[in-house]
């Protein structure tokens, strides 16, 4: 870290641009809160102040940020970061009535930036169980995205001290001192000379005047001293607002542009001039996470000549924007240095009139026991120009702020401006293309606009690719889960969070993506498409088969019910491949009503009625056009329930004979049953158990209803998949995918000698049992954000800890590690039942004894290469590679972990309660097979081992030791 060390306790940096600027500001107006970010929110419910002191104390500890003021020296302002300073959370008594005295003084009262700390929060206390939590930082040490990382830091560590353990996240790479340096240090070194030599171009012969109409003479001297009007954007306008961005191919902070331009166009009698806008700042990936000064402010140059309508404008300002974008980094001091503009003591530099939007960070803080209200707070009385308009988003409607130099533009005029922005708002959310550069006018009464119901699926991800990019977008989104086809902007996202977007993606893959070629389909499905053409972008492929019916019956085995067929051929009284589900249901059951659902799910999926025929190569599937499975039901008591499940999910499947699907209920009581589900591999999959118990119980409930269920048509079947995928490996579509397998894995060990209790058998068998952990619900929260911190999935973090164990094992520090993936790359088989997972290899490389953050960056490098490359079979993998035959051990890879959805998730039947219970099988697939199910809030997880090799103390041993590596995972 490069600093000075001027005394003990405290460390000096260089101020960054911004920050001077900042600095600069307030000595010429010393009592203005104008650089004050405030911040209130409700909240109602069990809420611990001492606990939040803590968490206050942690994150301040965290940052040097909030331990920063700053000093003068040789008329420079430099950073000043005390290693303590303490943030006081004061914590006052008063009646509701004094809420807005208590939030006027805390939200507007001055810092002086020479006095740490920079960050004030207060506490109202109404009642024991309503607070009202007022907080305001310097804007010196914060921005919007600074927000977001203070209220999810400070959740994590309250939620931490609520349930008794102490916070201690990981020290931060770097602080905000040392991007100020690099900020200097590239400045400096012309790397943004380039940056500089656009915006001249850019802004030359643009007029940098904007001559907004006022109703006093302005002063010879401009005063930051401003007068706001707030508005709102209700819900179906702002809905609409979104519909538009995204019809048009751009974002919500566009289409604000475009009105905003719209509207000083009218009220200035101009048709070009410069707007400013707030960009992240954020450009290397390791300052994601701090808290500090990054967000500037660039021109955006407008273009209203010609009457345009609404489409052409948005056009013009998405270009201008992407533009604008392209040349961010350098700090709008340098790019007014480049420009030089002329200078007005009583204007702002090369704009007037600035714009700034973006999400509301109330998103990011979640209080365990607490209901969170946001509660309106206009920004700190100061204007930045001319007129700023502020708008926040918060998923739902937008809240505005029109801010205008006090005393410079009566109330009667800006609200008049305030009611033209409405109604030009109104009118792009209808849907109108009218001119817009037109007469202000009063808004007309916002009316809803429903959206389309294209706008409200919400489809999950269909391959591992697109669920890394899913997991990356929640969490720049703050969503639980998003839809693969839903954009991003209607999600409530901006062009500030499409950039940060694409920059954790880019750190996460190594491959860059541009905003405009996102823009265009700005999608969890778009991103992973364009992610995948990335992989290989010289590689032609063949033209791709179409999948449809296929009209071959019977149609032939697919390769992996083919790998299945060969290995019951092997033994045939294995179990290895029965897919086990239990879940315990208390309440009402009608089973009557159950066995109905069943003929209908049955009836509906013909691999439900398939059996396999043998022939002198490839197996055949032959659908039975009318066959049952009934359901079975035996009266038990809870006591044998064991046995019961075993009887069920531990008699060995048939291929050539139906059925091949059992569905049993215990019933221990009249509103207490076990429902068992027993299922060969070759016809279902986990993907698929989600898929059968979804539509069970959507048939289930309309029956009870008395109602006929709907079910989504299903365009093909799976033999008609089957044939597809033998034609697309016949056609060498995926021959691209064989040539990357064998240059990935060539020279890499491909046996796993892990220390056994046994001597290995020359011929494996599938002799095995199993063991049922659990991931405590605190190191499964360390988990998740884990995956946050690093920018990777869960899946990931549980890769790199299983590797690290199998390393530490066997001595080994590189092998290969399978893993199980969708397989399902064409839409049309969403909603078919059968086996398309494919298992496929990934690298372990934990040489060099890695650090945790490195060990996941290549799980997580390794992992992606692999998605990407998935498509081709297991078994035309091993073709490809074509490893040292051993017969007693499974090819390329002898350990797997597998992450999947809870098998029950999907399972709702009437008003009962439903709990998923585990089964352990009596079976192994590989020397060690580790399978962990996405529950919360703890992970439930599985280990398959084999018990030619292993003693279940030896694998318990493993266990233990594969749960204290992932409990270190947040540390």
């Amino acid at each position: 870290m490069s600093s000075d060390i001027t005394e003990h306790g405290v460390t000096v940096y260089a101020a960054s641009f911004g920050q001077r600027r900042l600095w600069y500001a307030q000595r010429l107006e010393p009592a203005s809160p104008i650089a004050n970010v405030p911040l209130a929110i409700r909240l109602r419910g069990t809420f611990d102040p001492a606990a939040w002191q803590q968490a206050v104390d942690v994150v301040v500890d965290r940052h040097d940020a909030l331990r920063t003021c700053f000093a003068e020296r040789g008329g420079t302002p430099e950073q000043v970061v005390f290693d303590t300073c303490r943030v006081r959370v004061d914590v006052e008594e008063i009646p509701e009535s004094a809420a807005p005295d208590f939030l006027d003084r805390i939200a507007t009262t001055p810092f002086d930036p020479t006095v740490a700390p920079l960050l004030r929060i207060a506490l109202a206390r109404f009642t024991d169980e309503d607070h009202l939590l007022a907080i305001s930082m310097h804007h010196a040490i914060t921005d919007g995205r600074s927000y977001d990382v203070l209220l999810q830091e400070l959740s994590d560590s309250y939620t931490a001290i609520r349930k008794g353990a102490f916070p201690d996240p990981p020290e931060l790479a770097v602080q905000y001192g040392d991007y100020a340096e690099w900020q200097q240090d590239t400045v400096d070194a012309g790397r943004w000379a380039d940056q500089g030599e656009f915006w001249r171009a850019e802004l030359a012969d643009v007029p940098l005047l904007l001559e907004l109409p006022t109703d006093r003479p302005r002063p010879s001297v401009r005063s930051s001293a401003g007068e706001t009007i707030p508005f709102v954007v209700a819900a179906p306008t702002a809905a609409g607002i979104r519909e538009a961005a995204r019809r048009l191919g751009g974002t919500v902070h566009m289409v604000l542009m475009a009105a905003f331009q719209a509207l000083l166009a009218d009220i200035a009698g101009q048709d070009r001039f410069v707007v400013g806008t707030a960009v992240s700042g954020r450009g290397p990936a390791a300052v994601e996470n701090l808290i500090g000064f990054f967000v500037n402010t660039i021109p955006v140059t407008a273009d209203c000549s010609g009457t345009p309508t609404f489409p052409e404008l948005f056009g013009r300002v998405r270009e201008r924007l992407l533009r604008a974008y392209a040349h961010q980094d350098l700090p709008l001091d340098n790019i007014v240095d480049a420009v030089r503009p002329p200078r007005h003591p009583a204007r702002t530099p090369l704009f007037q009139a600035i714009l700034t939007y973006g999400p509301h960070p109330l998103a990011e803080l979640r209080l365990p026991d607490v209901e969170l209200e946001y509660v309106p707070v206009a920004p700190s009385g100061g204007c930045h120009s001319d007129l700023d308009l502020i708008v926040y988003d918060d998923g739902k409607q937008l809240q505005g702020y029109l801010i205008r130099p006090a005393g410079l533009i009566d109330d009667e005029r800006a609200a008049g401006w305030v009611a033209g922005l409405l109604g030009l708002l109104a009118d792009i959310a209808a849907g109108s293309d009218r001119a817009l550069c037109t007469a202000a006018r009063p808004a007309p009464e916002v009316t809803a606009r429903e959206p389309a119901p294209a706008e409200t699926a919400a489809d999950g991800p269909r391959t591992d690719l697109q669920r890394f990019v899913a997991d990356i977008w929640a969490q720049v989104l703050g969503l639980d889960t998003v839809g693969v086809h839903n954009d991003l902007f209607t999600c409530g996202g901006d062009s500030l969070q499409a950039l940060r977007l694409l920059s954790r993606v880019e750190t996460g893959t190594g491959r860059s993506i541009a905003l405009a070629d996102f823009l265009r389909a700005p999608t969890v499905a778009g991103l992973a498409a364009l992610l995948a053409e990335n992989t290989n972008p010289g590689a032609a492929e063949p033209a791709s088969v179409p999948l449809g019916p296929s009209g071959r019956i019977p149609a032939r085995g697919s390769y992996g019910q083919h790998r299945l067929w060969f290995m019951q051929r092997l033994e045939p009284n294995s179990t290895t491949y029965t897919v086990p589900v239990s879940a315990r249901v208390r309440g009402a059951l009608d089973l009557a009503v159950l066995q109905r659902a069943i003929d209908v799910i049955v009836a509906r999926h013909d691999v439900l009625r398939t059996r396999f025929a043998d022939t002198a190569s490839i197996p055949e599937q032959i659908v039975e056009a009318d066959f049952r499975v009934s359901l079975q039901v035996e009266d038990v008591p809870e006591t044998a329930a064991a046995d019961f499940v075993d009887r069920i999910t531990g008699t060995p499947f048939d291929l050539t004979a139906l059925p091949l699907l059992r569905i049993a209920v215990a019933r221990f009581g009249a509103a207490d049953h076990l429902i068992v589900l027993a299922i060969h591999h070759a016809i279902a999959d986990g993907w698929s158990i989600d898929l059968l118990f979804r539509e069970l119980s959507l048939c289930y409930n309309a029956f009870q209803a008395g109602t006929v269920p709907v079910l989504p048509e299903i365009p093909v079947r799976y033999g008609d998949y089957a044939e597809w995928q033998r034609a697309m490996v016949e056609a060498g579509h995926w021959d691209g995918q064989s040539s990357f397998w064998r240059t990935e894995l060539t020279d890499w060990p491909l046996t796993l000698d892990l220390p056994t209790d046994r001597q290995r058998p020359g011929i494996r068998t599938s002799q095995g049992r199993s063991l049922h952990f659990t991931v405590p619900a605190a190191a499964t929260a360390g988990i998740r954000a884990a995956a946050r911190r690093y920018g990777g999935t869960v899946h990931m973090v549980l890769m790199a800890a299983f590797q690290a164990v199998l390393a530490e094992l066997s001595g080994q520090d590189r092998f290969v590690v399978g893993t199980a993936v969708s397989g399902r790359g064409p839409a049309a088989v969403d909603n078919v039942v059968g086996f398309f997972v494919n298992t496929i290899p990934v690298k372990a490389d934990c040489t060099d004894a890695p650090s945790r953050p490195e060990l996941f960056n290549r799980v997580r490098r390794n992992l992606l290469r692999a998605y990407t490359n998935q498509d081709l079979p297991l078994e035309r993998i091993v073709e490809a590679v074509r490893p040292p035959r051993d017969l007693g051990r499974t090819p390329i890879f002898q350990a797997v972990l597998t992450f999947a959805t809870d098998p029950c998730a999907e399972l709702r039947l009437g008003t009962t309660q439903i709990e998923s219970r585990p089964v352990l099988q009596a079976a192994a697939r590989t020397d060690l097979t580790v399978e962990i199910h996405d529950t919360t809030p703890a992970l439930e997880g599985v280990v398959e081992f084999s018990t030619d090799l292993f003693d279940p103390s030896t694998v318990a041993s493993f266990t233990y030791r594969l749960l204290e590596e992932l409990t270190q995972w947040n540390r």
